[in-house]
């Protein structure tokens, strides 16, 4: 089995330094290691491996189930885990969903622009300025857009910079002999990295004795999910910005009613300089009304407003979306500039 990508050349590299890799886990000379043994190594090579990822793999090379790799085993896991940047498999077929829906023009690639709309649907914010430092960080060939590998590398990359983080705060609360975090302090350590344990998270969580670090990253991601469900609604903007649109929406919202119809969006959108001044773009800012509908509805609102008339949380949808259509004219006239 071959990466995607790789070239015969690269696959034999690759099983050498494997080879070297493996003699230097396998230190009592059995010919197979453990899952310990694994874990350090890939600390070694960078990566905060967690032992459920691993594991995964595991079962999927372990051919005899043993519990241990030989190195045909550890060749093929060594693979399967780079193939996956230590992501497992369920993230990484979610990461490409992602991906693909926010390559607009379905070249297989995204720009710093798109990148933006992506990290936010993630839950993570960024200015359009970080977002271009985070492609140069991973744009292997130069082109200024990130493919899927390399999209998949900075999720990593982005990954273990939290991992730092967590680690730190993680250590702060647990036992020092142990280095597990006792129950009762899980949630005060979730707080302190800005996470609440869910309601629906509390009794099992909270009936644990004790757990580890990489428990504790399944929990702290678990309770991430209600927190990007909340960011998503806000489309990326943050709170005093969304004081503001609340407070012009208000402003045009002429009988207090909670929606505007489209006479009142239109007085809004000037206001931006995002009004429509021919018919082509009329029909445009329509499909985006429609967009930004879905896309509160993922957010989890179900009030979107009727025909012709938009509520509050569609119009802030709105606004993302004309603002990264306005973002993507200016990169596209930057480009256009340095040709």
């Amino acid at each position: 089995k071959r990466c995607p990508g790789m070239a015969k050349g690269q696959y034999g590299n690759l099983k050498g330094e494997d080879a070297v890799e493996f003699t230097a886990m396998d230190e009592d000379g059995s010919g197979t290691i453990s899952t310990p043994e694994i874990k350090v190594q890939l600390k070694k090579m960078g990566y905060t491996a967690l032992k459920q990822n691993i594991e995964e793999i595991l079962r999927e090379v372990d051919k005899d189930a043993s519990g241990e790799m030989d190195f045909n085993e550890f060749f093929d896991f060594s693979l399967i885990y780079r193939e996956r940047e230590g992501f497992s498999k369920q993230s990484m077929d979610a990461m490409r969903a992602v991906f693909n829906r926010y390559d607009d023009d379905g070249s297989g690639e995204i720009s710093a622009v798109e990148l933006g709309d992506l990290f936010r649907h993630l839950g993570y914010k960024a200015t359009l300025d970080e977002l271009h430092l985070f492609v140069v960080q991973v744009d292997e060939n130069g082109s200024q857009q990130l493919d899927f590998r390399e999209y998949l590398k900075l999720m990593r990359l982005h990954r273990e910079e939290e991992f730092k983080n967590v680690r730190k705060v993680f250590d702060q609360n647990a036992d020092a002999e142990t280095n597990l975090l006792k129950a009762e302090h899980i949630e005060m350590t979730l707080l302190a990295l800005d996470y609440e344990l869910p309601e629906r998270m509390q009794e099992e969580v909270l009936a644990r004795k004790e757990v580890d670090f990489d428990d504790f990253v399944e929990i702290m991601d678990d309770s991430r999910r209600d927190v990007v469900a909340r960011e998503r609604k806000k489309a990326g903007f943050n709170d005093e910005k969304i004081a503001q649109f609340q407070e012009m929406f208000d402003h045009f919202d002429k009988d207090h009613g909670g929606e505007i119809d489209n006479k009142e969006l239109m007085e809004l959108l000037k206001e931006f300089n995002w009004e429509p001044t021919n018919k082509e773009e009329q029909k445009a800012l329509v499909k985006k009304i429609q967009l930004a509908c879905e896309r509160t509805k993922e957010a989890g609102v179900e009030d979107v407003g009727g025909e012709g008339e938009i509520k509050f949380w569609t119009f802030i949808q709105l606004c993302r979306i004309l603002e990264t259509e306005q973002e993507t004219q200016e990169e596209e006239r930057m480009e256009a500039l340095m040709r």
